[in-house]
């Protein structure tokens, strides 16, 4: 391997290795290592409660155990559905811990798309929080396999007082949990009380599945990303050659749902290498996550782009000391450069830096390096031990010149082992190439000379005007500099005069100074903007300003503005 064929290599900041040595040791492992290293130092701050590693090994225990006195074993799936509080952690140690593997099933789902998941990955146990508990009511009767459900409300691991003013002040939703036919439903609190504290002794084997995460769904149905340990760790050993993290220095906070594979992913690293988490159980609520980083003062933060912008508009802002904050990471969407700079004159000049992944790699491909100064528009350097090709959009058969946009292709020790039980998919997937095993990622995207990596956008979202190609992303980028857009999405529809083609189209919500504006005026500064910043065939032919669907990531959600 040389620089000329990796020229990422060139570009690593001092001290950050081309290779990570392959693990060898189970997140159990590296968990009950954490456990005797810092017994007493604090794991999970949720709403004032603080548990420390001791504990958090403890409960996970008893988690553990109750699976194993139902039925659950090596190899069998435990579903969790519920937002971020400590019994997702402590659930997802528990199951690892008893040999399962795990499927997060998003709050968000019907009870039609719930049943689908549960039946697809087999799921035996689901743990279910009680304001959830009626959809999965719904989809029980067609659910096969459920046959245990382990119920919990999102105030139960605060202490007495705080659940009794949780429940009276409506401050913490909650819902009934009813008895099922022919299912065991067990209240979280009894798994604390009523099973074994002692550890299992049960020891995953790296290739083991520990996690079957499904994808969003965009062309069909969700698929079920099968990640191994082997994937998961290295994944975690990846990012911290690249951020190294200090056991009582650096502490996390995330407002990524622990359902979504980044938020997953993310709520491990503290039990992995011994540092806090700060838990967040309402991404959108902007004044509680800037008073959580306020009091516990974390040194990385890991958001969506929108949710940092959001913290520019909550007055809460400037009274936090950014000054403990090391680096803000970004990923999930693209982060404009006006928007960087506006959170960069906030917390400090040359703390956002930005990363990329996706579910099917565990999920971290490229990210920057601390150390290095940032380049505009890149999304950072391939990970230690990953290999990345630009290839033809189009065809898949050629590499892109040097420079020049095309499919990212990935190859690596945190790329997934396949779909469950989608070998179609698989093969649309999958490229041996060259004796090695490429994951084609869908996302378009180009390679600088310094071996930098910009996305250019996803390959279903690239729009074809009179033969060009327009992606989404540069034009969305562009436009976001005008004052009167908040946040704006391109998309492709047809063309009304040529049906066979199409025209470009931007969805946009206007900015607070601008709300109250006619839209006619305000449609001809953005489309005069346009025209000078973009070439003709990139310009939108059709506007429309409207409040942006979301999803609960907090990307704006193309699929339903589609």
């Amino acid at each position: 391997m040389t620089h000329d064929e990796y020229p990422w290599f060139k570009s690593y900041a001092p001290g950050v290795p081309i290779n990570i040595t392959p693990p060898t040791k189970t997140f159990v492992e590296h968990f009950s290592q954490i456990v005797q290293k810092v017994p007493h130092g604090p794991a999970l701050h949720f709403l004032g409660k603080t548990l420390s590693f001791t504990q958090l090994d403890k409960f996970s225990n008893h988690f553990a155990q109750a699976l194993l006195s139902k039925g659950l074993g090596k190899g069998d799936v435990v579903a969790i559905c519920m937002p971020n509080t400590p019994q997702y952690t402590i659930s997802v140690l528990g199951a690892f811990k008893a040999g399962c593997a795990v499927s997060n099933v998003s709050p968000l789902l019907t009870a039609s798309e719930m049943e689908y998941q549960l039946n697809d990955c087999q799921a035996k146990a689901l743990v279910v929080a009680d304001m959830l508990f009626a959809t999965f009511a719904k989809a029980a009767a067609k659910t096969t396999t459920v046959k245990t459900v382990i119920a919990t409300g999102l105030a139960d691991m605060l202490p007495a007082y705080k659940q009794f003013l949780a429940k009276a002040l409506k401050k913490i939703p909650t819902g009934d949990v009813t008895p099922l036919p022919g299912v065991n439903i067990i209240p979280f609190k009894d798994v604390l009380k009523s099973f074994s504290g002692e550890n299992p002794g049960i020891r995953p084997a790296m290739d083991d599945i520990c996690f079957i995460q499904y994808t969003g769904g965009t062309t069909g149905d969700p698929k079920g990303a099968l990640l191994s340990h082997g994937n998961l760790i290295s994944c975690m050993t990846q990012y911290g050659a690249v951020v190294p993290l200090k056991s009582g220095v650096d502490s996390f906070c995330a407002g990524l749902p622990m359902f979504h594979v980044a938020g997953l992913v993310v709520s491990l690293l503290g039990p992995f290498f011994g540092i806090p988490q700060v838990i967040i159980p309402d991404p959108r609520n902007t004044s509680m996550i800037l008073g959580q980083i306020a009091k516990y003062k974390p040194t990385v933060l890991v958001n969506v782009p929108t949710l940092y912008l959001m913290f520019l508009n909550d007055p809460m802002v400037t009274k936090v000391d950014w000054s403990t904050v090391k680096v803000c990471y970004s990923g999930a969407a693209p982060f404009t450069d006006e928007g960087i700079r506006d959170l960069e004159a906030v917390i400090g000049k040359g703390k956002v830096r930005e990363l990329y992944g996706m579910t099917e790699t565990s999920p971290l491909i490229a990210m920057d390096h601390m150390e290095n100064s940032k380049k505009v528009g890149s999304v950072g350097l391939p990970m230690p031990s990953t290999r990345i090709r630009i290839m033809d959009v189009l065809t898949g058969e050629t590499e892109a010149p040097p420079g020049e946009p095309g499919e990212v292709w990935v190859s690596g020790p945190q790329v997934m082992q396949g779909y469950h039980n989608k070998p179609e998919g698989n093969a649309k997937t999958f490229v041996e190439q060259d004796g090695e095993r490429w994951l084609r990622t869908g996302d378009v995207g180009r390679l600088d000379e310094d071996g930098y990596l910009y996305l250019v956008d996803r390959a279903k979202d690239m729009i074809i005007v009179g033969g060009y190609k327009v992606f989404s992303t540069e034009v969305e980028n562009k436009l976001s500099e005008h004052p009167a857009i908040a946040m704006c999405a391109i998309v492709g529809v047809q063309n009304p005069d040529r049906p066979e083609t199409e025209i470009v189209k931007m969805v946009a919500q206007l900015s607070p100074e601008y709300a109250g504006q006619s839209r006619e005026k305000v449609q001809e500064e953005i489309l005069a903007f346009a025209r000078e910043k973009l070439a003709p065939y990139k310009v939108p032919k059709v506007m429309e300003f409207m409040e942006m669907p979301l999803t609960a990531v907090g990307k704006i959600d193309k699929k339903r503005l589609r």
